[in-house]
């Protein structure tokens, strides 16, 4: 495939903010379709960007000319936009959380299967800069094995935005809180860095339970704004996990490893790491950290040359719906943990089939 991917982007709230923008920007990829269940917001979206075809009909738009299909509405409502790009036969991309259950989810990857296309996750943070070094690192071997791992993550976004966040957002019907849009994330990170998990324990909290709006009115939460877990990795390793979002604002993701020839401290994008016998010292090749406001933004455009890959060679480096189930697994056993105050282990019955 020589000329542009075109691409119809399902859902006009991430979709317009971050996606949509991306693949116009990115060489590789072009928009020609885009999809709202409310008409004139597709159509208003379409003019400001450009794009061929409005409609809010997710089948109307897997049938138009579009090769990938991406699916950014809330939660809820991902299984109907990838179903309909999967009777189009057209590859497809799915915002977390894949699905509500491990259910659904082993469900839309064997229909993937069916179907024969390429599938992906939007996990952009495998894409941060200093994920990547740290991924160096651990692919070289300077940490040894790993035995430890601990990971923070403190923000006041739930306080801050409270009055502005989508009123799905605090419902657990309609998939909302914390592990599901940043939990996700995290586990996904784990996996990508480290395998697969065997086991969860987790806490979840409600800190900000009547969220105050802009017209003035107070919502009834339902949902997490964050979590404590503690994770078995396959490798036999230990994790720690501390995510919250109704807090003072801390200093983003820090992410400590030890491993038996070494530690290494990942505090946002600045990685630093110290073998057993020496000192703390930066990577000479590490990145520098990000500083631009999008930084989203920045890490998904870069998820786009490997779906590119993928589409075009066959690459198989970006994640699909295997990383998805695996990601609704631990969702769901953080979940099941939480309630009954035990440990959830993790099946491993789906093989490592899916595309």
């Amino acid at each position: 495939m020589t000329s542009r991917i075109r691409v119809g982007v399902i859902g006009t709230g991430t979709g317009t903010r971050m996606q949509i923008p991306a693949f116009i920007a990115h060489p590789a990829f072009e928009v020609t379709a885009v999809c709202s269940a409310d008409l004139d917001r597709a159509r208003e979206v379409a003019d400001r960007f450009d794009i061929a075809f409005a409609t809010d009909s997710e089948d109307e738009l897997a049938a138009s000319a579009v090769d990938l299909v991406s699916v950014a509405t809330p939660p809820t409502r991902h299984a109907s936009g990838v179903r309909a790009a999967l009777r189009h036969r057209k590859h497809v991309m799915c915002e977390k959380p894949f699905a509500p259950s491990v259910a659904e989810a082993s469900a839309l990857l064997s229909e993937a299967n069916e179907a024969g296309v390429r599938t992906f996750m939007n996990f952009e943070f495998r894409h941060a800069p200093g994920v990547a070094a740290l991924r160096r690192l651990l692919d070289e071997g300077r940490l040894g094995e790993v035995r430890y791992v601990c990971l923070t993550d403190f923000t006041s976004l739930v306080v801050e935005q409270q009055h502005v966040l989508s009123r799905w957002w605090f419902s657990a019907e309609e998939g909302g809180g914390w592990l599901n849009a940043h939990g996700t994330h995290r586990l996904d990170l784990l996996r990508h860095l480290f395998g697969d998990i065997a086991s969860v324990g987790a806490v979840l909290r409600t800190d900000v339970p009547r969220p105050q709006r802009r017209s003035g009115a107070t919502l009834e939460s339902t949902v997490d704004d964050g979590y404590a877990a503690l994770i078995q990795l396959a490798s036999g390793a230990t994790v720690v996990c501390f995510d919250g979002a109704a807090g003072p604002r801390g200093r983003g993701t820090v992410l400590e490893v030890v491993g038996d020839r070494g530690l290494a401290v990942l505090d946002g994008d600045e990685l630093r790491w110290r073998p057993s016998d020496g000192a703390f010292a930066p990577l000479p090749d590490a990145p520098r950290p990000a500083t631009s406001a999008d930084r989203y933004g920045q890490m998904f455009a870069r998820s786009l040359d490997d779906i590119a890959a993928a589409i075009r060679d066959g690459d198989a480096s970006a994640p699909s719906f295997v990383d998805g189930l695996r990601n609704v697994e631990a969702v769901e056993a953080a979940r099941d943990a939480a309630v009954t105050g035990g440990v959830r282990y993790l099946g491993r019955d789906v093989g490592t089939h899916g595309k």
